[in-house]
């Protein structure tokens, strides 16, 4: 007689529930398996990505994203929350058949979900221990999929020319910062966007939120 785990595996999808409360916010997040326990694959066609920086579209596929397009000149207000709060209200607001991206540091052990406003404080963080954390939100079908990817480093005086905090963040074993390191080709290597955007691909969340279970946000927003 056939296992009873084995054969509902085999005729059905097995989803599993539950809702977790992250200061005010309800998300009921789904695990989705099917017969194979591999998720089914992202059909990017059928996105486009949120972003002000058209350059990233470029990156993004580079990364091995295909078949995406971007949608620019909208002004996403975020919240001022947690990292999967911001995320998640990011990709709500961008709306349906949106990708959005968040990028946080955290900076020997604080977490600072507002970074791009401070890179002219940068030198305060010179010499700490720091860790890139790119978070990508995709709102399709109802739910709201996170996938994330990060990159420990060093922040130090700036090295080579690059955007952003690139020519401050120091791979240490490398003895490069990414902005160097994007100057011989090898950023990608130690990019912690191609590595949430490689998790997007493969299909495997950190999270998945059903947005009509996420509460409105009540609370504050980052400064523009």
């Amino acid at each position: 007689m056939e296992n009873s785990v084995s054969g509902m595996l085999r005729d059905f999808s097995e989803t599993i529930k539950c809702g977790l409360p992250i200061q005010g916010v309800l998300l009921s997040i789904y695990f989705s398996i099917n017969g194979t326990g591999i998720m089914s694959k992202i059909d990017f066609s059928k996105l486009k990505l949120v972003s002000s920086n058209a350059r990233k579209l470029e990156e993004y596929r580079r990364f091995g994203v295909e078949d995406l397009q971007v949608e620019t000149g909208v002004d996403l207000n975020e919240v001022d929350g947690t990292p999967l709060e911001v995320i998640i209200h990011k990709a709500i607001a961008a709306g349906p058949g949106r990708i959005v991206e968040d990028s946080v540091l955290v900076v020997e052990g604080e977490t600072f979900v507002d970074a791009r406003w401070r890179l002219d404080s940068v030198h305060e963080w010179f010499g700490k221990r720091t860790t890139w954390v790119v978070n990508l939100g995709v709102n399709e079908d109802g739910v709201v999929s996170v996938y994330t990817g990060t990159v420990d480093g060093v922040f130090q005086p700036a090295r080579g020319k690059g955007w952003d905090y690139d020519p401050y963040f120091l791979i240490e074993h490398e003895d490069m910062t990414l902005a160097q390191l994007e100057s011989v080709g090898r950023k990608d290597e130690y990019s912690a966007r191609n590595r949430a955007a490689r998790n997007m691909i493969d299909n495997v969340p950190t999270e998945r939120a059903v947005i009509e279970d996420v509460q409105e946000w009540t609370g504050s927003f980052q400064h523009p």
